[in-house]
């Protein structure tokens, strides 16, 4: 699955790249330590990938935030 988000603001776009690398990391990590039965690793990778979901969601927030402030002249 394929998303685009444009961003607007240089931080906002570094944020969010970051916070997807870490998230698909997380989730790569996630999938092994499933695969080697290592419950304490996935519970580690699966706050990991939560707190980057959680940074996602709050940069899109933002954005929108951002894009809307601009559209009615703020």
């Amino acid at each position: 699955m394929s998303m685009t988000i444009t961003m607007p603001g240089q931080p906002l776009a570094e944020a969010m790249k970051k916070h997807v690398a870490g998230f698909l990391s997380a989730q790569g990590r996630s999938s092994a330590a499933i695969a080697a039965e290592d419950w304490e690793a996935l519970r580690v990778a699966k706050i990991d990938q939560n707190h980057h979901a959680v940074g996602i969601a709050l940069l899109v927030a933002a954005s929108m935030d951002q894009v809307t402030g601009e559209g009615v002249g703020q």
